[in-house]
């Protein structure tokens, strides 16, 4: 029995060597190695989601890559180059701080209201080829500790830490293609990291405090930026265009702040995760992401009937169609691919007519009577109405017709039972959230537009679905 004791006290204590050398802090570490980034766009090439505003799909900017190593645990965040791999640290788990400033990535016109919530799941799907073969069902699971004593998270810290190292120091003045790691087993994720176009603050808090919270990778989420109807930096196509759909975030006094409009040439949200796998100590190892497109891109169809028999019989043509639609969802959890349904946004873009056959006709002529228009977005999805009567809120499409020298045509319609039967996506049980049922989706509306010189007139469309002259009554939000 004394000798059963002695053995069991001699394997205790080679246990506890083995952990704190796993573990251990030095300056130069005995466990370091390095990971490079690659990236195959294979699996988006040909897709109009990509292509659509990119001529060499995901290559334009950089992507965020996370590296968190689940036992003992460490992450780390780097900017790569979509195309060569190289980079920068945006956050070294070794020192515990950012290495780049972030405070002001979110600042000025592009806050948005966040929309807590249970962002469960995650997103599964084959990872295999390559050099990181092996399904993507995994997650960060395991003991989320390490987080004080084993860490050393100067939590909330950000420094600028090309200020703090030796001049030419790879990965933080000079750009490096081989980032370094604690051994361990890790898992990676990416995701597209353009600061003019997203908002990464749950991304940044993630990186700095995802330890000390006892966040989970699973749990980050990204945004779009939003901005008010007037902004400069909105991409309008008509900037005298008037807001008649008010909702959306409100300043503290209770009115709306107008702060709810994405730009209408979006970025794909370009997305892929790496399952666990084992990094051995003094290695150099290749993982390549193969990302994928987390938005759907929808076609809008809509007809006009020109009446030109008005009181002064003369014909009329149109000069532009400009459109507006609310209901777009702009915070995205990456790991499950669902989207935040009760916090949406709106987005202008142009309309073009077409011939019987979908093709792009010219101009509109005096004595044409029926037109065919087509508008295309790119978004994460379109979410519908609750109230298929409502007029303001999200499923809401508003047109700003043009007629060459005479006045401007302001007309809406609630999209609701039109954006339900397309099936663009399926909610989650609580409400809070929702999945894309598909890449590509159409919305055909069913009521004819009808409108002399002056305005929308009456439909005999029977269903609930009726257009109508925007702006009669309305309130605009105030320039």
């Amino acid at each position: 029995m004394k000798y059963s004791a002695y053995i069991v006290i001699a394997l205790m204590a080679l246990l506890a060597a083995c952990t704190k050398a796993e573990l251990c802090e030095e300056g130069e570490h005995p466990h370091k190695a390095g990971v490079l980034f690659a990236f195959d766009w294979a699996g988006v090439n040909g897709d109009p989601r990509a292509t659509y505003h990119e001529a060499e799909p995901g290559t334009k900017d950089s992507m965020l890559v996370i590296a968190k190593r689940i036992i003992g645990t460490r992450i780390t965040g780097c900017r790569v180059d979509a195309k060569d791999g190289y980079g920068y640290y945006l956050f070294d788990g070794d020192i515990g701080a950012m290495t780049i400033p972030t405070a002001d990535d979110n600042t000025g016109d592009n806050t948005g209201d966040d929309n807590t919530g249970d962002d469960t799941g995650d997103n599964t799907g084959d990872n295999t080829g390559g050099d990181n073969t092996g399904d993507n069902t995994g997650d960060d699971t395991g003991d989320n500790t390490g987080g004080g004593d084993d860490s050393g998270i100067n939590v909330g810290a950000r420094s600028h830490r090309a200020d703090a190292v030796t001049p030419s120091v790879p990965g933080y003045t000079d750009p490096t293609d081989q980032f370094r790691v604690q051994a361990g087993t890790f898992k990676f994720v990416a995701v597209n990291f353009d600061k003019e176009e997203f908002v990464y603050d749950e991304i940044y808090d993630y990186l700095e405090n995802g330890i000390s919270n006892n966040t989970y990778l699973r749990d980050l989420c990204v945004r779009y930026k939003l901005y008010r109807f007037n902004s400069p930096e909105l991409h309008g196509y008509m900037p005298d265009w008037p807001d008649y759909n008010v909702y959306g975030p409100r300043d503290e006094y209770g009115f709306p702040t107008g702060q709810i409009y994405l730009q209408p040439d979006l970025m794909p949200v370009y997305y892929d995760s790496i399952s666990p796998l084992v990094i051995d100590k003094n290695t150099t190892q290749k993982f390549t992401f193969r990302p994928s497109i987390l938005t759907q891109n929808i076609d809008i169809y809509f007809d006009i009937h020109k009446v030109l028999d008005g009181d002064d019989g003369l014909p009329f043509a149109i000069d532009t169609v400009c459109a507006e639609i609310s209901g777009i969802p702009y915070r995205l959890n990456l790991s499950s691919d669902m989207f935040d349904v009760k916090n949406t946004g709106k987005m202008r873009f142009k309309c073009w007519p077409e011939d019987d056959n979908g093709n792009k006709i010219g101009k509109d002529t005096e004595a044409t009577t029926d037109l065919h228009y087509h508008g295309n977005i790119d978004v994460l999805s379109l979410v519908n109405s609750d109230n298929a009567e409502a007029f303001r809120g999200p499923g809401i499409l508003q047109l700003m017709i043009k007629i060459k020298g005479l006045k401007t045509i302001h007309a809406r319609i609630n999209l609701h039972e039109t954006i339900a039967k397309a099936q663009l996506y399926k909610s989650s049980e609580d409400g809070l959230w929702a999945f894309r049922r598909k890449d590509h989706g159409e919305l055909r509306i069913a009521a004819t537009l009808i409108i002399d010189k002056k305005a929308v007139l009456p439909s005999e469309h029977s269903g609930l679905e009726v257009w109508t002259n925007a702006g009669e009554d309305d309130i605009l939000v105030d320039t």
